[in-house]
């Protein structure tokens, strides 16, 4: 199985990205709630693209698991501490 990033979610609906749909053909695709989100969140979508996501993420199998808090807690102090 491949889990789609964001990036190569976007490029599979873009007309000047054809490779990148032929390259995933036939394949078991899947992506994450998080690329999800990201896609689905952006702000400058126009509705021709929000309706092809959408139909998209109808179809995409959808990861919802989470890697444990434990397992960020160092990036999260990084972040959380004050510049």
């Amino acid at each position: 199985m491949i889990l789609l990033d964001s990036n190569i979610i976007i490029y599979s609906l873009s007309p000047r990205f054809q490779q990148v749909r032929e390259f995933l053909k036939g394949k078991s695709v899947f992506c994450s709630v998080i690329s999800k989100t990201e896609v689905l969140g952006y702000s400058k979508l126009s509705q021709n693209e929000l309706n092809g996501f959408v139909k998209l993420f109808d179809a995409l199998p959808i990861d919802h698991c989470f890697p444990s808090t434990r397992t960020f807690a160092p990036v999260i102090k990084i972040l959380l501490k004050p510049f």
